[in-house]
């Protein structure tokens, strides 16, 4: 590492070992977490220790292979039981299971999975979730765009349950849980998960396509806004349900009485939050949700997430109000809550981190990659933190991602406390001077990241060395300390 980047992370660390063990449990602390007035006043101005930087250097980190060969991994997950043991999902619909370096073939729906080899993809397939008893049952669940519908939507998206037994899948015992039409290409959403109680959650984009082509809701202002609709279908949200129930009824699913529009009259039951764009990673952190929600045209952001909440998009984007005339150019107001008729009226809320595309001349990011809040031991300097990425910094022409660390008692940046959003450092990538591959070169990644993953406490980054659905340059990197 060079000079720059060594005293960077000596700035970072410091600020750390000064956080302590204050605020928000399981987060690191903040210089601001004591009980005086002195700190009460901080909150109103910048702390003299915020970064001049939007998004300074942070920790260094290496990042090693796991597998290599795969076209373009989406999702990765662990065994409930053995850690050590994973199941990572291929774009063109292949799942493997990997054990001791070793990659064997699990499951192949190549054939049901509608993806153009060739080209740049949202399609494919992109989720895998372990039922919690996988150890006993051997159901897992899978997330995929099928092929063409029959009733002139773009392709249909499957959530669809599939059993391990005696070592192996049965892909023609597949058993459909949910079938939505899609009207696009775009905006697919990615991952599946299981929450703390047992329910699986599904994120779902909101179908994209031009803004006046989208269904009208409440807020006319903006043309378009399927994601603020809870009424005619099942984009834009967060569903949550119960793959255990009615089973015995031969029924796919039961609806979580919990759910906050259960008994709501014309409200579809299956939500649990909506008003998102398209959410591109989600996982969670014991209770918490953490969702993250990728740019229209200026900032991506990662929402916590609670039971009926709404999320703001289309007519917010991030904390600032979105435009549909023109993406770049925020309007300068926008409610912060529906009309009483509009489900009894509610907040619309704000992510804890966003970050712009770009911000005086520099590029952060295209699209947002969402990530784990980090809990092992062999990476101290950002246990606690949330770990995250985006897609490719720069869009076009050479692969550029790069990982992100987020921190809520860190000092911020001017940007972040204005919008009392999460100070981010960027990883440094650490990597040996023999490596063929450009991993870690001047510290940075140098690859796409499709995903992240997680396996008990290690964090799994999946990266291509191509934006475009072709070749074997998919590779698995287990994130660790240098």
């Amino acid at each position: 590492m060079n000079g720059k980047s060594l005293s960077r992370r000596r700035e970072f660390l410091g600020a750390v070992v000064l956080a302590g063990t204050a605020g928000l449990s399981g987060c690191l602390g903040s210089p601001f977490a004591d009980d005086t007035d002195d700190a009460d006043d901080a909150d109103e101005e910048l702390h003299p220790d915020a970064p001049d930087e939007l998004i300074p250097e942070g920790p260094t980190v290496r990042l090693e292979p796991v597998a290599e060969g795969l076209t373009y991994p989406t999702d990765l997950t662990g065994h409930p039981d053995d850690p050590g043991e994973l199941y990572v999902t291929d774009i063109t619909g292949q799942v493997y299971r990997i054990v001791d370096g070793e990659r064997g073939l699990l499951l192949d729906i190549g054939d049901s999975v509608g993806v153009p080899e060739g080209e740049f993809s949202e399609r494919g397939l992109l989720g895998i979730a372990l039922h919690p008893d996988f150890a006993e049952n051997g159901r897992f669940y899978l997330r995929y765009s099928g092929t063409e519908s029959p009733t002139g939507a773009s392709h249909v998206e499957r959530l669809s349950e599939f059993v391990l037994e005696d070592g192996e899948v049965d892909a023609e015992d597949e058993r459909s849980i949910l079938e939505l039409d899609h009207p696009t290409i775009i905006h697919q959403s990615g991952n599946v998960l299981f929450g703390p109680e047992g329910y699986l959650y599904v994120p779902m984009g909101d179908g994209g396509g031009p803004f006046d082509s989208r269904p009208q809701d409440w807020y006319e202002t903006n043309d378009g806004g399927r994601a603020q609709n809870t009424t005619d279908d099942l984009l834009g949200g967060v569903l949550r349900i119960d793959v255990d129930g009615n089973r015995d009824d031969d029924q796919p699913y039961a609806i979580p009485a919990g759910n906050p529009l259960v008994d709501r009259e014309a409200h579809l039951d299956e939500y649990y939050a909506w008003g998102f764009r398209n959410p591109w990673g989600s996982s969670f952190d014991g209770e918490d949700l953490y969702v993250a929600d990728v740019a229209e045209g200026r900032v991506n952001s990662v929402n916590l997430v609670e039971r009926g909440g709404n999320y703001s998009w289309n007519v917010k984007e991030g904390t600032s109000c979105f435009n549909t005339d023109d993406v770049r150019e925020p309007r300068q107001d926008c409610p912060d809550e529906t009309p009483e008729d509009v489900r009894g009226g509610e907040q619309l809320r704000d992510p804890v981190i966003e970050y712009p595309q770009e911000y005086e001349d520099t590029r952060y990011g295209s699209a947002v990659v969402g990530g784990y809040v980090y809990r092992g031991d062999d990476i101290p300097d950002i246990e606690g933190a949330y770990v995250f990425g985006d897609w490719s910094r720069q869009p076009h022409g050479d692969p550029d991602g790069v990982l992100y660390v987020a921190n809520e008692d860190d000092p911020r940046h001017e940007y972040n406390a204005e919008r009392d959003t999460w100070q981010l450092h960027q990883l440094v990538v650490d990597g040996d001077e023999d490596d063929e591959t450009p991993i870690g070169e001047d510290g940075e990644l140098n690859r796409y990241i499709a995903s992240l993953g997680r396996s008990g406490d290690d964090i799994y980054v999946l990266t291509t060395a191509t934006n475009v659905v072709e070749g074997e340059t998919g590779t698995v990197h287990r994130l660790s300390r240098t």
